[in-house]
This record gives structure tokens, sequence and C-alpha cells, in this order.
């Protein structure tokens, strides 16, 4: 392996410089052969925008190879679920430290985790261009 984190998918729409791209994420369950016996099977598509100067290149129903270093998932991880568990806990634990009820606590650190969310997609157009993914044909 080269590093790279890989999905198969299939190019949907090429718009200028952007492939949009629909990528099949499934679980454990979802390639198990009994998964049809306990009703446990998830797959969720996702649509991944790429930005690339060989978009041209690509037809919607086309199949591709899109990937991303570990680095970049680790980080785009980070910044997901790790920033915002923290922020969550910490504001929790201060909050009821100062005294305040826990229905209080808890719903103002929701509004922390909403604050951060809402500073996120202010900030999408930056993390855009930091986390790459590359786009193949497969």
């Amino acid at each position: 392996m080269n590093g790279n984190l890989e999905h198969k998918g299939i190019v949907l729409n090429v718009s200028g410089e952007r492939v949009d791209v629909s990528i099949l994420s499934e679980s454990a369950c979802a390639t198990c052969k009994v998964k049809g016996a306990c009703g446990m099977s998830e797959a969720e598509e996702k649509v991944v925008s790429i930005l690339t100067p060989d978009a041209p290149a690509y037809r919607a129903g086309e199949r591709v190879v899109v990937s991303v270093t570990r680095n970049m998932g680790l980080r785009a991880v980070f910044l997901a679920y790790v920033v915002p568990f923290l922020l969550l806990l910490a504001s929790l634990l201060i909050l009821l430290e100062t005294g305040l009820s826990e229905a209080v606590a808890g719903l103002v650190s929701l509004g922390v985790l909403a604050f951060y969310y809402v500073v996120l997609w202010l900030v999408r157009r930056r993390i855009e261009h930091e986390i790459n993914f590359n786009i193949r044909k497969s």
C-alpha cells in the first residue's frame, strides 16, 4: 500500500475543475454473507467533490479511484470528531464545576459544539484546499 486511503467511486458530474464522485461507504456488516439474517447491514452513499485541473478528462458514469493521504485523512477525523468531543467534554466539565445545573451545562455545551461546527463551516473553503483528494481512472 502506498500510504493513501482509497475508495472506488463513480463520477456523477463534471463542472469546470470540479469532479463530483459517488462513493459507497460500507460497514463491515454490509459485506457479510448473512447480513439478511440479522438486518444490521449498513451502506451509505457519499458524494465527494474533487478539485483537479484534469476534470475535463472525466465523464459522468466513469469508474474512478479517489484517494487521500493518511495524514490528511487523520486531520479530517481530528477536525470532525476529536476536537468537537474535547470541546463538549471540557465545556461540560467546566460549566458543572461553576455550579450550573446539569441541564443548563448540557445545553450550553451543545451550544459550544454548534458554534464550533458553524466556525468549521465558515472556514470550509480553506480546509477544502488543505485536504486534497486525488482522483484517477480505475
